[in-house]
């Protein structure tokens, strides 16, 4: 199962990708762009303005370099409120840059990969409420999961015009 963020208000009517990005980041192939490659480490990048935050970090996977990327989204711009979807390891400055947006109020493990480093947000985070993706509690005891997302079920966030989601079934492993 996977859950995935499925619509931002400022992006979800497919603008063209430099529309919705900051105009700071580097739009063309010979320019580098700060996300890439995809498994280098990084700071934590503003990718909408206001709205959505990236950061990413090596990970290696079963032999495998496949790169880890976190999502950071306000929730009701103004408000503080923050959604860290699928969180990367945690170092002091990427967590003092988060805490400088607003207040970690919901953590996304969204599928049975993406959950290693929950524990480590919860730490620094501890109000902060667990959603996971159907069969993560049985993997990850350890976690104080709020709610499973599971198809059809409401929301896990107070509505919110910024950021809705959808659970897709996928892959058993995932």
């Amino acid at each position: 199962c996977l859950v995935a963020p499925c619509a931002l208000s400022r992006v979800c009517l497919s603008p063209k990708r430099p529309n919705a990005q900051l105009s700071s980041l580097p739009h063309l192939a010979e320019e580098g762009h700060p996300l890439c490659p995809y498994w280098k480490k990084t700071k934590l990048v503003e990718y909408v303005p206001e709205q959505v935050w990236v950061a990413q970090m090596p990970l290696v996977f079963a032999g495998m370099q496949l790169g880890a990327r976190m999502t950071v989204v306000r929730l009701n711009q103004g408000s503080g409120d923050l959604v860290v979807y699928s969180p990367v390891q945690p170092d002091e400055d990427l967590l003092d840059s988060v805490r400088a947006l607003g207040t970690v109020r919901h953590i996304v493990a969204p599928n049975l990969i993406h959950h290693l480093f929950v524990s480590d947000w919860l730490v620094a985070f501890p109000d902060a409420k667990v959603f996971a993706a159907p069969g993560l509690a049985a993997r990850r005891p350890d976690l104080d999961i709020s709610k499973t997302l599971e198809p059809g079920a409401s929301g896990p966030w107070p509505a919110s015009k910024d950021l809705h989601f959808v659970v897709t079934e996928g892959h058993t492993f995932l």
